[in-house]
């Protein structure tokens, strides 16, 4: 879902009401389902800026509290 200004955001839960979606992998956003609509131009789903609530990402816990590093394996 394109958040205009912001990014592509990334939806990690839909309910009734609200849509959660994460941009950037860095912040959390809560929208409400009406504020989101189609675009036929551009063929996604868009919403404003201004429809969304915006709540820090908490960091990936690791062992004794410590940030979890995730490194790709090859």
């Amino acid at each position: 879902m394109a958040v205009l200004g912001r990014g592509v955001a990334v939806v990690e839960h839909v309910n009734n009401g609200w849509i959660q979606a994460v941009v950037l992998n860095k912040c959390t956003l809560r929208i409400t389902r009406k504020h989101i609509s189609w675009d036929d131009q551009n063929m996604r789903w868009e919403t404003s800026p201004h429809a969304c609530v915006e709540r820090n990402r908490k960091p990936l816990a690791g062992k004794k509290g410590k940030l979890a590093l995730l490194h790709p394996r090859y």
